[in-house]
């Protein structure tokens, strides 16, 4: 038996799905890398991802930086299992409406 908590994450888990596929799709239109297999290590690819999101970002508008010589270090990916990472994904999302 599927329990609420399980029914509710699942639609918001597809919506979340949703914008993202709506923001590759953006992306894939915009930047040609996306439009076949990337052949990065997942740190290269993530780092690919972000840099075209930063790229479209400031072709859309000004850009407003709190602290402009701030450089933000790589954050360490905190979970060990792809269920690890389910479980805190599931968390956030029932418990931050």
């Amino acid at each position: 038996m599927v329990s609420s908590n399980h029914i509710r994450f699942n639609e918001k888990i597809s919506g979340t799905r949703v914008k993202i596929e709506s923001l590759f799709g953006i992306l894939c239109s915009k930047f040609q890398v996306f439009g076949r297999n990337l052949r990065l290590s997942p740190e290269n690819s993530r780092a690919l991802i972000i840099a075209c999101s930063v790229i479209h970002n400031i072709t859309i508008g000004p850009l407003i930086v709190a602290h402009p010589h701030t450089i933000a270090p790589p954050l360490p990916d905190p979970y060990r299992t792809a269920e690890e990472q389910r479980s805190a994904l599931m968390d956030y999302l029932l418990n931050n409406n």
